[in-house]
Order: C-alpha cells, then sequence, then structure tokens
C-alpha cells in the first residue's frame, strides 16, 4: 500500500505541513523543558500549532489526529485564556511530548499508505485529568470564557424562487473576509478550502469567491493575484472573527470589514447572477468543442505517452527526496534563529517554491 498517496496532493501537504509543524512544537516543548518556562508567546504558539493541525486532520478526516490535538489544544486555550500560576510545567511538557509521538507515529503510517487508526482514548484521558488539575489549582484565577463562537445550527439561509428572504434574522452580523497567503505557499486553493472547512465552526451561512476552489484548480492563480474572499453572517463579534483568521496557515494579509446584512445579500445575489452565466456561456462552448476535441484525443493520446528507464527515474526521485531534506536542514537550522536575513527569506521562499513543483 505504499505510495497511496503519491498523487493525492492534498494529502501531500498534509503529511508535509503536520510534520513540519511537529518538528517545531517539538523544538518549542524542549526549550520550555530547559528552562521550566512557559512565556506567553510560547503558549499562544503551541495552541496555534495545535489548532492547525486540528482542523487539517479533521479536514483530512484523520480522526485519530485530530481527537488529540483537539485536546492538546484544549488544554493550551486554558494556558492562554486564563494565564494560570500554578503549573506543573515537567507533567505539561511530558504530556506534550508523548502527543507529538503518538501524531508522528500516525503520520508515518499515511506515509506508508497504511490506516491511521491509533488508539488515543488512554492519552486524551490523561490530558484532561492534568487540565482539570490545572483547573482546580487554579480554581481563584479568572474563570476561562467559553472558547465556543455561537453556532446557530438552523437551516442554511436561501433563496425562494420569488426571490423572497427566508429566515433573515438568524445571525446578527455581516463580515467580508479578502484573505491573501504568503507569496511561494503554493496550493491556495486548497488552503482556501481549509479555511471554508474550520469555518463551519462559526457559521452555516456563507459564501466565498472564486467558488469551485477544489474543482477547478485554475483557482489557485485567481486566489494567488486577487486574494481568496469570503462573505458570511454570523454572531460573532470582529474581534472573534479576526482571531480566527489570524490563526490561518501562511497568512500574508487579512482584510476584515463589516458590512450591512443587505449588503451581505446583494452580494450574495451578484455572485449567482456571474455564476448563472458562466454556466450558460460553459454549456454553449462545450458544445462546439466537443467536436474538435473527438477529432484530437487520438493524437493527444500517443502524444502524452512516453518511454522512461526505472532505474534512472528512481534515481531521480531518490535525489529529489535527499533535494527536499537538505532545503529543510537549511531552512531550519538554529543557527538563523533570531537573526534578520531578507535576502535569504527570499531566496529560501523561491527555493521551497521549486522544490513544491518538482
Amino acid at each position: 500500500m505504499a505510495g497511496q498517496y503519491g498523487n493525492e496532493p492534498m494529502m501531500e501537504m498534509f503529511l508535509f505541513e503536520t510534520s513540519q509543524l511537529l518538528e517545531q512544537l517539538e523544538q518549542l516543548i524542549l526549550t520550555c523543558e530547559k528552562s521550566n518556562c512557559y512565556t506567553e508567546d510560547t503558549v499562544n504558539e503551541i495552541f496555534r500549532i495545535m489548532h492547525t493541525i486540528k482542523g487539517s486532520s479533521a479536514m483530512m478526516m484523520q480522526d485519530s489526529i485530530s481527537t488529540i490535538s483537539h485536546s492538546m489544544e484544549d488544554l493550551f486555550y486554558f494556558l492562554r485564556e486564563s494565564k494560570p500560576q500554578k503549573i506543573d510545567n515537567s507533567a505539561l511538557s511530558d504530556l506534550v511530548l508523548e502527543g507529538v509521538d503518538l501524531i508522528k507515529i500516525e503520520v508515518e503510517k499515511l506515509k506508508n499508505g497504511d490506516k491511521a487508526d491509533g488508539n488515543t482514548s488512554e492519552l486524551q484521558g490523561r490530558i484532561k485529568s492534568l487540565l482539570s488539575d490545572f483547573q482546580m489549582s487554579n480554581s481563584s484565577s479568572n474563570t476561562v470564557k467559553d472558547r465556543k463562537l455561537l453556532v446557530n445550527k438552523e437551516q442554511q439561509y436561501y433563496l425562494s424562487q420569488d426571490k423572497t428572504r427566508i429566515n433573515t434574522a438568524k445571525y446578527k452580523n455581516a463580515f467580508k473576509a479578502t484573505i491573501h497567503f504568503e507569496e511561494g505557499c503554493e496550493m491556495e486553493n486548497i488552503r482556501a478550502y481549509e479555511i471554508v472547512h474550520n469555518i463551519r465552526d462559526i457559521t452555516d451561512e456563507f459564501f466565498h469567491i472564486p467558488e469551485r476552489i477544489i474543482e477547478d484548480d485554475s483557482c489557485a492563480e485567481i486566489i494567488r493575484q486577487e486574494g481568496f474572499k469570503l462573505f458570511l453572517r454570523t454572531d460573532s463579534s470582529y474581534e472573534e472573527l479576526h482571531e480566527f483568521f489570524m490563526e490561518t496557515l501562511f497568512l500574508k494579509d487579512l482584510e476584515l470589514v463589516q458590512i450591512e446584512i443587505d449588503d451581505y445579500y446583494r452580494l450574495y445575489d451578484e455572485k449567482q447572477e456571474i455564476t448563472s452565466k458562466n454556466i450558460s456561456v460553459s454549456n454553449r462552448s462545450s458544445g462546439e468543442e466537443s467536436e474538435e476535441i473527438r477529432e484530437t484525443h487520438s493524437v493527444s493520446s500517443q502524444q502524452n505517452i512516453i518511454s522512461v528507464n526505472m532505474t534512472k527515474l528512481d534515481k531521480l526521485m531518490d535525489l529529489v527526496g535527499e533535494m527536499v531534506i537538505a532545503e529543510d536542514m537549511v531552512i531550519q537550522n538554529p543557527d538563523l534563529k533570531g537573526m534578520e536575513l531578507e535576502n535569504f527569506q527570499k531566496a529560501s521562499r523561491q527555493l521551497q517554491k521549486i522544490t513544491g513543483e518538482i
């Protein structure tokens, strides 16, 4: 079953980024172990990492990874919001490193083409127990705010055939978010899909531009040039939404604007009208092109077949793997930590772009 996900870009990206995040997390925990202290910045960074792994693994339907990362995220949410004074740093570090090891094992299974089916219940129980101990020993501290943003699970907004608004009072706020990702991060459409997947924890009433972000690969270039535009209605505040979007991986720029409810529906209608026109044009052109496609299919199919020496292909794949490893060793070199090297950062992003295309 090895190599099962070789042609699945989403799975490849998930495995690569999760491995990178686990390395960062492990280094953070080891640093905290040495200093016997978890700073506010470190807690925030660990929470962000666990939140990202939880969201991406849930999107990929990897329940074992999602559930354990969710438990670890809960733990650091408590630390971030309550800022407790009485914390057993050693016990915290040991438990988080156990979680990292478990996720690494699950990731390795997926890389080998096996199912990630590890039992996380025992470790989850110990994490919840540690969280309970922290809460009890710091019960005099400020109470943790409810972390869940308000979500109404009623039926999603829609338009009737006579364009009458249905259930317009469901959510009290409307927002427009424009997201730009870092240059060279690649697969912008898949990163946008991850935002869409996670936004369902906040609201079930939203739409986005471009629309077919998974089905149409050209959306990646549109997002790269114009940004990913997400329109939503929710009961969440501006601050809560801003915090949600700022946890997006490879986020370069965020423009979040609260809009009027009427503007939200006007923009929705405009998007639907454009979509209908595009479908109509597509249907007409597809009929005209079908004959040409049939005529050229046999020729193009023959031209797409080449003969490759498997030994040389295997060697090429090995060299690519070694190049990616060498790239990681250079970019993640601890000697570079804290240094302001603008030209190096630009060069490293270009290198990542090239190896990503390979």
